[in-house]
């Protein structure tokens, strides 16, 4: 998601995501309507602290779309991309220097930005000034070992150490939209070390990534989503600090990481996808000549066994229950002899 950062708090690592602002007119009308309509979005190119940005500059307006875009094409604020997004006109562009040497616009090295010629004069005015006031973060010194000291003790070398982040891409089940909000627990397993350094409640529409964290050079990873009905599959990872069982019983299963690429920053960040099950269950239940059972009593039970929800079918011998779907619910017929637990699938056999 993007973010709208006045000019007091713009920094050297946010100038390759400066968006032009003729490009985000309908991210800033989306953000004002959810605003205004009290609701949050969930699209991933959202603004996601409009409401905090607009409350520090103190705006008392029913125009907000017409009064953000005319603060970000006067350079009074500006639309910032994650590190993930690039920008579809940037404002700004790293001019290597003609000399020999590596340039390193992370840095600072070897280059300078400089503003595009397309860029409106006032935001240029605005930017002109303040390229000359940042500063690039400064790099990190290690200091080695003397070569003398390496080779009369190989072994005692200290293995490398990196740092690692998980990013969630999530999507829909088919034929489905995304929720207002999936709250999850995000978990990370050091399957070399079998250690957990990531465990941290997510929504991950408004947060999809893991905190960064360390391991040696060579260390593997799993990555899991426990969501907040899986009871067993939590006591599994706090009795055992791992989820081989769960894993074994079928009751969760790894992500799998489908990019892996190392940040500007040296951080190597792992990208998995995770489809949000469709939460909700469909009953039917007909006789054997498949005329539908109206008005019918059920019970949809947990798989803890805890009483879920209850009621009646309607005249076509249907109901829907939300938040709950067919792998985690046990609907009984009472009343119905020998019907016993069903299914969706077997509700339509009975």
């Amino acid at each position: 998601m993007a973010e709208l950062i006045s000019p007091a708090m713009l920094a050297w690592r946010h100038l390759p995501q400066l968006e032009d602002p003729f490009f985000v007119r309908s991210q800033v009308e989306a953000a004002a309507n959810h605003h205004q309509a009290g609701v949050q979005s969930y699209n991933r190119h959202s603004v996601s602290n409009f409401s905090d940005w607009l409350r520090q500059s103190g705006v008392s307006t029913e125009e907000l779309s017409q009064y953000v875009l005319r603060s970000l094409e006067q350079g009074e604020a500006f639309y910032v991309h994650t590190i993930n997004e690039k920008p579809i006109r940037p404002l700004v562009f790293w001019q290597e220097s003609e000399e020999t040497q590596a340039s390193d616009s992370f840095y600072g090295y070897n280059g300078h930005w400089q503003v595009y010629s397309y860029v409106k004069p006032a935001i240029r005015n605005k930017l002109q000034f303040l390229l000359q006031t940042l500063r690039p973060p400064k790099p990190v010194v290690v200091r080695k070992a003397a070569p003398s000291a390496v080779q009369k003790n190989p072994a005692a070398q200290p293995k490398v150490k990196e740092r690692h982040q998980f990013v969630v891409n999530i999507e829909a089940a088919k034929g489905c939209e995304l929720p207002a909000e999936v709250p999850v627990t995000l978990v990370v397993l050091n399957t070399n070390k079998e250690r957990v350094p990531v465990k941290q409640i997510n929504d991950l529409i408004w947060n999809s990534e893991s905190r960064v964290f360390r391991a040696e050079q060579g260390d593997s990873f799993e990555a899991f989503v426990i969501r907040e009905r899986q009871k067993d599959v939590r006591k599994d990872l706090n009795d055992n600090k791992n989820l081989k069982a769960s894993v074994a019983a079928d009751l969760i299963a790894p992500l799998s990481i489908s990019n892996t690429y190392t940040r500007n920053d040296d951080v190597i960040v792992h990208e998995v996808t995770y489809e949000v099950p469709n939460h909700y269950l469909e009953i039917e239940l007909v006789d054997e000549d498949d005329i539908p059972e109206a008005f019918a009593r059920y019970q949809v039970f947990d798989l803890n066994d805890e009483l879920y929800a209850e009621g009646e079918l309607d005249d076509q011998g249907r109901a829907r229950v939300e938040g709950i779907d067919e792998l985690e619910a046990q609907v009984f017929f009472p009343g119905f002899d020998g019907a016993g637990v069903m299914t969706e699938q077997e509700a339509q056999q009975a």
